[in-house]
Parts: C-alpha cells; sequence; structure tokens
C-alpha cells in the first residue's frame, strides 16, 4: 500500500495477500468469514480509502514527542492490530525523547485490541465476547485518571 500509488495494482496484491492467508483458517474460522469475495472486496475497498492510505505512512513519534500533558498508553496483551510491546516501547521512547515524563505505560494481559478478555485475540472473536470492555481496564483508566487529576 504504501509503495504502489496505483490502486489497481494495489487491490490485485492486496487480493492476494488475503487470499492466501484465508487458506491457512479453519473452516470455522472461514465460515465466519461468510462469502470469500464479498469479505476480500470489503478489505481491498477499506484498504484504498485515503484514511487508510494516510494511516499506514503517518509516524507519530514527531507528534509524541511534543506531548506535554499526562498520557496513559494501553494496549492489549493480545491485540493483533497494534502490536503491544512494540507499539508501547515506541511511545515511551517518543515521549521520554520529548521530556515527558508523566506517563504510565502499561500492556494490559489477557485482552484484545478493544481491551475485550479474549481467548485469541483475532477480530473474529469481537462480536462473540459479551464483555464491552475488561473491568480491569476500566479499573486502570479511572485510577490514573484520579492520580492525575488529584496532582492539580
Amino acid at each position: 500500500m504504501q509503495t504502489q500509488p496505483d490502486s489497481l495494482l494495489a487491490a490485485q496484491r492486496i487480493r492476494e495477500i488475503i487470499e492466501s492467508s484465508m487458506s491457512t483458517l479453519s473452516d470455522e474460522e472461514k465460515a465466519q468469514i461468510g462469502d470469500p469475495q464479498t469479505y476480500i472486496d470489503a478489505q481491498i475497498k477499506s484498504a484504498l480509502t485515503p484514511w487508510f492510505r494516510f494511516f499506514l505512512s503517518y509516524d507519530p513519534q514527531p507528534t509524541l514527542e511534543k506531548v506535554r500533558c499526562p498520557v496513559l498508553a494501553i494496549n492489549g496483551e493480545k491485540d493483533l492490530q497494534v502490536a503491544p510491546k512494540e507499539n508501547l516501547e515506541a511511545i515511551r521512547k517518543a515521549l521520554e525523547t520529548g521530556g515527558n515524563t508523566n506517563f504510565k505505560i502499561v500492556e494490559l494481559p489477557g485482552l484484545n485490541h478493544l481491551f475485550q478478555t479474549c481467548t485469541t485475540g483475532g477480530m473474529s472473536e469481537y462480536s462473540q465476547i459479551e464483555e464491552t470492555i475488561a473491568p480491569s481496564a476500566l479499573k486502570l483508566m479511572g485510577d490514573w485518571i484520579e492520580k492525575v487529576c488529584a496532582k492539580d
């Protein structure tokens, strides 16, 4: 996506990648996707939007280096959309480089991208989990907000 400005060629490559990854899915996972062509077409359409193309090339580091307010950066341990270890470490480094000392970085055990308690972290689980957001995530956020606001 970052190196292919031609949308038709990018779409073709995305299709190849998705089809290849779908071949490794179990029958149950394939059933959850539904019609493969509809799924693939929706993924391609989403990936070709201006927002998604921008998102792929955006580097948040320079912006994070300028942040001076308190920061709580959290990821679920089983987040498959945003790699927790790599991203949290990058956030830590950017904040430290910028001189921000008022931040907390936490990887939440057993939680997915939506901060739900999960088994695999896969997106197919999202709709199957009744929990909107894990109580542990809410507690962490609430405690952090109370601590930061108590300083003022």
